[in-house]
């Protein structure tokens, strides 16, 4: 990569989570290929040769569309007038346009997808926030980077073509039988946008953790506990000199590679060692902020401080990525005991959104799919629950309530995910019981 363009080490590390699907260490030849003529990757192929593949220069014309020509960023206001002319003429064609086989990134309301992508919450999608939607919602697609080229060119100019027609607030200029000229113009839009935010799960996905492996997570210490990490960590000494706020949190907990003669055989909670890592976020009084992290390794049914931070980023590399999450995931509950509501749930997922585990779109499909959930199961056998929830503004409203009160466990958010193909099965989660609201 470096032969290729001044490509520096952590974005390198990045191109490699990217490519390594199935989170080995390795790239194999397929994903290789499969990666290297996707828009998401920075590099591609002309002719015989390997390239650098600008992204952001082919997706200029659409974010000038988006911004309707006035400014160098989007406002929530002008997203939504512009995106729901594309949502409109998916739904518009057919109905199966707005299903799962469209990017959620795309098919979310205008609303939700904005929020998620205006990352320093300031009101206004920059063009690298933009670029940053497209790499998102295409990721999954598997369209090629020629064909990509091909459809967001053709996309602006139907866009362009749509607003010569369209008056802000009138949305009946748009209808196609009011307006007979729109019916070819929004027929072209949706198939242009179909293909290009297509979704195409990789139904191949498999796990790449050992049964040996898996034991290991089956036969957790009974002494082994997160509270009684973070009663460790506060033991240690630290200048609190200045200091306004220090907030301690368990990164996660992980079992230590087996030692070579164990490798081969089934492994006992007293023959195994599990690695931590702890960080202390600290604030000054002069608004300063730093992290400081600590490693420790429990053995002998007890946290000891370890001065070897490489020993556990190792073994966190030879985690596949569910492994990883579900780390995570285990940590947040201490172990089982605990269960998570929402808000813990999505600091978990948005941990692994940054670890590179599960993508944006990924965590937007679940919490959708969570939503759908809890409110067909509170309007079960509610006839005016139903009537109600009909609306989707009434069904976003029910959502919001009842989220915040559910309650999962590792187990079962694994599952879920599995569920929708975005993380592969595992024996560990298999036939877990529903989700719960809390009181019920």
């Amino acid at each position: 990569m470096k032969r290729l363009g001044d490509f520096n080490e952590n974005q390198i590390d990045k191109l490699m989570v990217q490519v390594d699907r199935n989170g080995d260490g390795q790239i194999e030849y397929d994903e290789f290929l499969g990666w290297i003529g996707t828009p998401k990757a920075t590099v591609g192929i002309v002719g015989e040769e390997m390239v650098s593949f600008s992204f952001e220069s082919i997706l200029k014309p659409l974010f000038t569309v988006y911004t309707r020509g006035k400014k160098n960023s989007i406002s929530l206001q002008d997203f939504k007038e512009c995106h729901s002319i594309v949502q409109g003429a998916m739904h518009a064609l057919t109905s199966e346009a707005g299903g799962a086989s469209v990017s959620v990134l795309v098919t979310s309301d205008s609303e939700r997808i904005f929020k998620e992508m205006d990352t320093n919450c300031d009101g206004e999608m920059s063009f690298e926030e933009f670029v940053a939607w497209q790499r998102e919602a295409l990721f999954h697609s598997g369209i090629s980077q020629e064909e990509a080229v091909g459809c967001i060119q053709k996309l602006a100019t139907l866009l362009e073509a749509v607003f010569l027609f369209y008056t802000p607030g009138r949305q009946d200029k748009l209808d196609a039988v009011k307006n007979p000229v729109m019916q070819p113009i929004l027929d072209k839009l949706s198939n242009c946008a179909r293909e290009l935010w297509k979704k195409k799960r990789n139904s191949n996905m498999k796990t790449q953790t050992s049964p040996v492996s898996l034991e290991v997570w089956q036969q957790v210490p009974e002494a082994l506990s997160t509270t009684s990490l973070v009663r460790k960590n506060l033991q240690e000494p630290i200048s609190t000199k200045g200091v306004s706020k220090m907030n301690v949190r368990v990164y996660s907990c992980i079992p230590a590679p087996p030692r070579e003669e164990c490798e081969t055989m089934a492994m006992t909670t007293e023959q195994h060692r599990w690695l931590a890592k702890v960080i202390r976020d600290v604030t000054y009084n002069n608004g300063a902020a730093k992290s400081i992290p600590y490693h420790y390794v429990f053995e002998g049914n007890t946290w000891k401080c370890s001065s070897d931070g490489k020993l556990f980023d190792e073994a966190l590399t030879r985690l596949s990525p569910e492994m990883r999450l579900y780390a995570l995931l285990l940590s947040e509950t201490d172990f089982g005991r605990h269960t998570l509501q929402w808000a813990q749930v999505e600091t978990c997922l948005k941990d692994a959104i940054d670890m590179g585990i599960i993508s944006v779109e990924d965590f937007l499909e679940y919490r959708m799919s969570l939503e759908k959930f809890v409110v067909r199961a509170a309007a079960d056998g509610d006839e005016a629950m139903q009537k109600g929830a009909a609306c989707h503004q009434a069904r976003k409203a029910l959502a919001a309530e009842l989220l915040p009160q559910v309650i999962l466990s590792p187990q079962q958010i694994m599952a879920g995910l599995c569920g929708l193909d975005i993380l592969p099965e595992q024996t560990l989660w298999e036939d877990v019981p529903t989700l719960r609201v809390a009181g019920n």
